[in-house]
């Protein structure tokens, strides 16, 4: 039992992890396209 509990301990670890691992790389590309239609807005103006 007590292994178990750890090793679900660990899963949930990861788990979180690669959520906010995957939180980084939305506000990363987010941050990217809203970069990019910034320099579009500039050079059509």
């Amino acid at each position: 039992m007590v292994v178990y509990n750890k090793m679900n301990s660990i899963k949930e670890f990861l788990s979180q992890q690669e959520y906010y691992t995957a939180l980084e790389k939305l506000k990363v590309r987010s941050k990217e396209n809203f970069e990019f239609e910034e320099e579009s807005f500039t050079i059509l103006q």
